[in-house]
């Protein structure tokens, strides 16, 4: 049987994306936000920054990274990466939180689920969109009746995700690269 935890310490891996979950981790009550990883280390200082959460530790290399006392891992890193970077995490004895892609492929998606009954540990994919602001501003206007008598109404949103179904280039490289052709370890 495990022991209870008070407050669970979470890392989160990718600096860019990574921002918002790791406020979010660190102003819930039971959790506190504990070290962040990005292999671009102008993002990591940029996010260290703009966080400012005392004692947070940064590191650009993962398996360092993955040395550090944490109960789980949020994977925000590029999203041709999340398969692998799941994995990792979860082989290293994290629970994981991941974004959405899980990922491009059905053989790195059975990975992560073989790696989740491998290790016993858990696995969750999360969509962040529903913690925008706009959402909780614009269920109260609807009750204070800003917006008339709501008749019938839809919500959806329009992302623009060509820009995540490409890898970052690495420093030196001159095109970025597809992730059905190329995988890097870049976060």
């Amino acid at each position: 049987m495990r022991a209870k935890i008070d407050r669970v310490r979470v890392g989160v891996l990718g600096a860019g994306g990574g921002q918002t979950l790791a406020a979010l981790c660190h102003n819930h009550p039971n959790a506190e936000t504990v070290a962040m990883c990005d292999t671009r280390r102008e993002r990591l200082a940029a996010a260290a920054r703009s966080l400012d959460i005392a004692g947070l530790k940064s590191y650009a290399d993962l398996n360092e990274f993955l040395r550090h006392p944490m109960d789980a891992v949020v994977v925000c890193s590029d999203a041709p990466m999340h398969a692998e970077h799941v994995v990792i995490c979860l082989e290293a004895g994290f629970h994981v939180q991941s974004e959405v892609p899980m990922d491009y492929t059905y053989e790195g998606c059975l990975a992560i689920i073989n790696a989740v009954e491998r290790t016993g540990l858990k696995y969750m994919l999360a969509e962040n969109y529903q913690y925008v602001p706009c959402w909780p501003r614009l269920r109260k206007w609807v009750k204070r009746g800003k917006l008339g008598q709501v008749v019938y109404c839809e919500g959806e949103y329009v992302h623009d995700c060509r820009a995540l179904h490409w890898v970052v280039p690495l420093e030196g490289a001159r095109e970025p690269r597809h992730p059905a052709t190329t995988r890097s370890r870049a976060t």
